[in-house]
């Protein structure tokens, strides 16, 4: 009878519970999330504001500094280009991070592009999970979406 020292036996295991877990729904699920957090968050505050993102920042520094969370304003002038609750959702950032800045504006959008990869797998495991031959494989519907996020 050969003996193998412990820590290769424990290695062999934990390999072995890594791998299946990985293929299992779960784990693909985790493993999606994860990869998509991390490039999704991946140098998210490292370039300036421009375009439409620097009126959205003016926006919500108006609403957090007159509390006027309803009427969203743009040089003085009333500007309802774009619906409230993603005005809300950055200044509700912003106030959880400590005020208006580069991640706080950009969070929002990464948070609900992580949720609609989650949708899209959620959609793909209902609609193709059960019936189809990627049972076993997770779900690669969920998989393809992150390539067509644009944030």
């Amino acid at each position: 009878m050969l003996i193998q020292p412990l820590h290769t036996t424990c290695e062999i295991v934990m390999k072995n519970s890594l791998v299946r877990f990985l293929k299992s729904d779960q784990g693909a699920l985790t493993l999606l999330l994860g990869v998509s957090a991390f490039l999704l968050l991946f140098g998210l505050g490292t370039r300036e504001l421009w375009g439409a993102k620097t009126r959205w920042a003016n926006i919500a520094l108006q609403m957090l500094q007159t509390g006027d969370y309803f009427d969203p304003y743009l040089k003085g002038m009333p500007y309802y280009d774009k619906p409230l609750p993603s005005y809300w959702l950055i200044t509700a950032t912003a106030h959880l991070m400590g005020g208006l800045g580069h991640w706080s504006l950009r969070l929002p959008s990464v948070l609900t592009a992580w949720l609609s990869v989650w949708l899209v797998y959620l959609i793909g495991e209902w609609q193709c999970g059960v019936y189809s031959q990627w049972e076993n494989d997770g779900n690669p519907c969920g998989r393809a979406s992150l390539g067509s996020i644009d944030v």
